[in-house]
C-alpha cells in the first residue's frame, strides 16, 4: 500500500492566526464562563433565601407588594427626569431640559442613565416605573430575609426588620415616585451586604455608586469605607475604587458637557436651615415612632449583650466559648451580627447630616429614605436574639406574633396632617412647618395613574416624531413651575418659576418660604420669561451669549439684571458653553452669585 500523502505545513502566519482565534475563543469562553458562574450563584442564593422564608415573611412580601401598588404615584418634579431622557431618546437634544441650555437639573446621576434605556423600548413611564417599583419592593424584602437569616439565631424568626419595612408609609411609597428613591432605598440593601459580606466585590462595587444615586450619599460611603477599615483592617479597595472612578468619570463630563462642578439643585439648596432641618427629621419619624423603634432596638440588643455575658462568666460555660469570643481579629474572621447593626446605624446617623443642614423637603420621608431603611435592616435579628434566651416552645408562637404585631402597627401608622390613611386615597393633606406628602400628589388626576397614559404617550412620540425645526429650536418662551405641564410643552424654552432648571434664579440669594420652595423666584422668572420671549421675536436680538448684556441696554429692564450683569454673563456662558474642555474647565470653578436685595419686591418688566 502506498502511503498517504503526507499534508502541508501550516504557515507561521497561518499558525499565528490560528493561535490568535484561539486565545480569543479561549478569552470569550472564559468571560462567558465567569457570567454564567455569576448568574448562577446569584439564582441558587435567591433560591436558597425563597426556601427559607417563613410564613410570616411571605405575608409580608404579598402585604407589601399590594401596598407598592396601591401607593404609586409621581411627584410632579420626577417629569424633569422624563424631560431630559426624552430629549436625548427621542428629540436628539442631548441630556438637557431645554434645547441648547446645558444645565444639569437633576439630583442622580444614575437614575437618569436608568431611565435611558428603559425609555428607549417606548414603554410609557407609568408601565415602566411601576413595574420597576414591584421588582425595587421584592429586591429589598429579599435582602431584609437574608439579613434576618444571617443574623438571627436558629429556631422561630420574627424579622422585625422585614415587618416595619414591608409596612411602613414611606418605604413602600417610595419605591415609586418617579424620582430616584428606588435606588435610594435599595443603596441601603446593598450596605447591608457589603457589611454582611464584606470580602464580596459586588457588594463593594455597588456600594461604590452611591454618590451617583444621590451626591449626599457620599457622606454614608465615606462612614462605610472607614468601619469595613476598621472591623476587616483592610481597606475596601473595590469600594474606593469605583467610587473614585465613577466619581471622576461623572465629574469630567459635567465639566466637559455642563461647565460646572455641581448641578444646578446644588447651588439651589445650598443654604442652612437647622431648626427646620429638625422639624423634617421629627416629622418624618414620629409618624411611626421610630426613634423609639430604635430605642427599643438598642436596649433589647444590649439585654442581649449582658445575658451573652454573664452566660460566659457562669462556672458551666466551655472554655472554647470564651476563647472564640477573646481571639484575635483577622481579615478572615467573619463579620459579627452587632458589627452590622452596629455600622448600618453609622451609616443611617451620617444620612441624616444633608437633610438636616438643608433643612429637608417639602414632602414627608424623601430625604430620610435611606436612614430610614439602613434602620430597619439594622433591627435584623435583634428580637430572635433576645427570645433565644427563653424557652424554645414559648419562641415559636411568640416571634412571629411579636412580628406580626410589629407589622400591624406600622401598617395604621401614617403621617398626622393626613385626615385618613393614605390607603383610602381620600386623605386631604395638611402642612407640618410646610411639609406637605406625596397623597396630595396621588389624588390628582393629572398625576394618577389610568388607561390612558400608553395611548397619550403614543401620540406625544408622534408629536415628536413630526417635530419641524422651529419646535425642535424652541422659539416659544414661557414661564412654568408645574414639571408635569412643563414635560408637555417640549417644543417650549421653560424658564421654572422655582429655580429647579433655570441657573440664573438657582443662584440668586433668595431665602425659602418652605423647603425647596422660593416664592421670591416667581416674580424674577416671570420678568426673565418676558425678556427670553423678546428676544426670540427680535431676530437682531442674541439668544445664547449676549443675551443678558443686550437686555441690560434697555430701559425698562429690571434692576436686579443689570446689578448682576457681571454674574449673569458667567452663568451664560456656562450655559450655552461650546464643549471646550479648556473653557469650561475655567468657567466650572466660576462660583457667580446673583444678589437679590431683600428690602424691595423686585418689579415686573413692562409689557
Amino acid at each position: 500500500m502506498s502511503a498517504a500523502p503526507e499534508a502541508p505545513s501550516p504557515s507561521p502566519a497561518a499558525s499565528r492566526g490560528a493561535g490568535a482565534q484561539g486565545d480569543e475563543g479561549s478569552v470569550t469562553d472564559s468571560v462567558h464562563t465567569t457570567a454564567h458562574a455569576a448568574l448562577t450563584t446569584l439564582l441558587t442564593r435567591a433560591r436558597a433565601a425563597l426556601g427559607v422564608a417563613t410564613p410570616l415573611e411571605w405575608l409580608l412580601l404579598v402585604v407589601g407588594l399590594g401596598l407598592t401598588w396601591r401607593y404609586f404615584w409621581f411627584m410632579d418634579d420626577a417629569f424633569i427626569y422624563f424631560r431630559y431622557v426624552d430629549n436625548l431618546v427621542f428629540l436628539g437634544r442631548g441630556l438637557v431640559f431645554n434645547p441648547g441650555e446645558y444645565v444639569e437639573a437633576y439630583s442622580s446621576p444614575l437614575w437618569t442613565l436608568l431611565l435611558v434605556p428603559l425609555r428607549a423600548t417606548t414603554l410609557d413611564y407609568y408601565t415602566l416605573l411601576r413595574a420597576l417599583s414591584l421588582l425595587t419592593c421584592g429586591a429589598f424584602w429579599l435582602t431584609a430575609v437574608h439579613l434576618n437569616r444571617r443574623l438571627c439565631p436558629p429556631g422561630p424568626r420574627a424579622s422585625l426588620g422585614v415587618a416595619l419595612a414591608m409596612t411602613h408609609y414611606g418605604v413602600l411609597s417610595y419605591f415609586s415616585s418617579g424620582l430616584e428613591t428606588p435606588l435610594v432605598q435599595l443603596m441601603a440593601c446593598v450596605f447591608a451586604l457589603a457589611l454582611l459580606s464584606p470580602t464580596r466585590r459586588l457588594w463593594q462595587a455597588l456600594a461604590g455608586l452611591a454618590p451617583l444615586v444621590r451626591p449626599e450619599l457620599a457622606v454614608p460611603l465615606m462612614v462605610l469605607a472607614g468601619w469595613l477599615f476598621i472591623t476587616r483592617r483592610r481597606a475596601p479597595w473595590w469600594l474606593i475604587g469605583v467610587a473614585i472612578t465613577t466619581g471622576a468619570a461623572w465629574l469630567g463630563f459635567r465639566i466637559y458637557y455642563y461647565a460646572d462642578l455641581f448641578p444646578n439643585t446644588y447651588y439651589l439648596k445650598d443654604q442652612t436651615e437647622l431648626s427646620q432641618g429638625l422639624h423634617y427629621l421629627v416629622y418624618s419619624t414620629k409618624s411611626h415612632h421610630l426613634l423609639g423603634v430604635l430605642a427599643l432596638g438598642l436596649l433589647a440588643a444590649f439585654v442581649h449583650w449582658l445575658l451573652v455575658r454573664r452566660r460566659a462568666r457562669s462556672p458551666g460555660s466551655s472554655a472554647d466559648a470564651i476563647a472564640k469570643k477573646d481571639a484575635p481579629l483577622t481579615r478572615s474572621t467573619p463579620p459579627t451580627g452587632r458589627g452590622v447593626r452596629l455600622g448600618l446605624l453609622l451609616c443611617a446617623l451620617a444620612a441624616t447630616a444633608y437633610p438636616i443642614k438643608v433643612g429637608g423637603d417639602m414632602v414627608y420621608y424623601r430625604f430620610l429614605a435611606f436612614p430610614v431603611c439602613a434602620g430597619f435592616l439594622a433591627l435584623s435579628g435583634v428580637l430572635e436574639q433576645l427570645l433565644s434566651h427563653g424557652n424554645v416552645r414559648l419562641r415559636r408562637w411568640l416571634s412571629p406574633a411579636l412580628g406580626l404585631t410589629a407589622a400591624g402597627l406600622s401598617l395604621l401608622g401614617y403621617p398626622e396632617k393626613l385626615s385618613a390613611h393614605p390607603a383610602t386615597l381620600t386623605a386631604r393633606v395638611g402642612h407640618y412647618h410646610g411639609i406637605g406628602d406625596g397623597a396630595w400628589h396621588r389624588q390628582l388626576e393629572e398625576l394618577a395613574p389610568s388607561r390612558d397614559r400608553a395611548r397619550f404617550d403614543r401620540e406625544r412620540r408622534a408629536s415628536y416624531r413630526a417635530a419641524t425645526p422651529e419646535q425642535l429650536r424652541g422659539l416659544r418662551v414661557e414661564a412654568g413651575g408645574w414639571c408635569a405641564a412643563d414635560y408637555r410643552k417640549w417644543d417650549r424654552v421653560i424658564v421654572h418659576e422655582w429655580g429647579l432648571t433655570e441657573p440664573a434664579l438657582a443662584r440668586a440669594t433668595v431665602r425659602a418660604d418652605r423647603p425647596g420652595h422660593k416664592l421670591g423666584l416667581k416674580p424674577l422668572a416671570r420678568q426673565l420669561a418676558l425678556l427670553k420671549r423678546r428676544a426670540a421675536l427680535d431676530p437682531r436680538a442674541p439668544r445664547d451669549i449676549g443675551f443678558y448684556r443686550h437686555v441690560a441696554a434697555q430701559s425698562d429692564t429690571p434692576r436686579w439684571i443689570r446689578d448682576n450683569l457681571p454674574a449673569l454673563e458667567v452663568i451664560e456662558q456656562k450655559t450655552y458653553n461650546r464643549h471646550v474642555l479648556s473653557e469650561n474647565l475655567r468657567l466650572a470653578f466660576a462660583r457667580p452669585i446673583v444678589h437679590i436685595p431683600d428690602r424691595q419686591p423686585p418689579r415686573p418688566a413692562k409689557r
